[in-house]
């Protein structure tokens, strides 16, 4: 894959020039007022993701801004201005377009704040990747690049009520203790699958069954740290940061 980008604004010479004559151009927009789950209009700079959907039942975005099957998240634009997604234009690689089979181009609007509060703050990388996805909601299903194209700019189908809105919850994996080392009077929990999108707790019981009881750790990294004191049986167990 050569490139996969995307410009605003209407097409000009810096589009054409960074887009071969066989790459696959695609435009979008929204009219607004886009949405949050919780009904607030979404923020400047929010991120609309273009994805390739090999299964709409299937696909849903996970909180690393991934997916977690049933397609794939091509890119991620932070251009959300006003409510609404200003004219957009994806630049897809021809390498790339033809090795996107059985599906078809969708975009997601996103959900990456920090949290609810007034004036929150985006979790975007300075790329337009979204770092953090508490939801998603699609704003265009089904769209096509049609035939032709080496010399036509597809227009994606806008959302059928005019604007979008974050839907569902981005999708979190469990996450898994990989390793449990005691050194002196501590226990240390190697700890997989944790997701920047959730806090986590170790709980702790005295059985595998019951497992619940919150006990005090130190974190660095995916490593946890408990007293070897605090119990027998540990899990670790994670809470949305931005609920939806």
């Amino acid at each position: 894959m050569k490139k996969i980008m995307f410009a605003l604004g209407v097409i000009g010479l810096s589009v054409a020039a960074v887009a071969a004559v066989n790459d696959t151009l695609l435009m979008f927009s929204t009219q607004g007022p886009d949405k949050y789950s919780d009904g607030t209009q979404v923020l400047d700079g929010e991120c609309y993701a273009l994805c390739y959907v090999t299964d709409t039942g299937a696909f849903a975005i996970k909180a690393d801004g991934t997916a977690a099957a049933g397609g794939e998240v091509l890119l991620t634009a932070p251009v959300a201005k006003d409510g609404r997604c200003p004219n957009l234009l994806y630049v897809v690689d021809a390498a790339k377009a033809e090795s996107l089979t059985g599906g078809s181009y969708a975009v997601y609007l996103l959900d990456t704040r920090t949290s609810k509060a007034a004036g929150a703050a985006l979790a975007n990388g300075k790329d337009g990747a979204a770092l953090v996805v508490n939801g998603a909601g699609a704003v265009v299903k089904g769209g096509t690049t049609g035939t032709e194209a080496t010399d036509t700019i597809a227009q994606l189908p806008a959302a059928p009520n005019g604007c979008g809105a974050v839907q569902v919850a981005s999708v979190i994996d469990q996450p898994k203790i990989t390793a449990i080392k005691v050194e002196g009077a501590n226990i240390k929990l190697t700890v997989a699958d944790l997701s920047p999108a959730a806090n986590y707790q170790v709980v702790t019981g005295t059985g595998v069954s019951g497992v619940s009881t919150p006990v005090a750790a130190t974190v660095e990294g995916s490593t946890f740290t408990v007293s070897k004191d605090a119990g027998q049986f540990f899990k670790v167990i994670g809470t949305r940061k931005v609920a939806q």
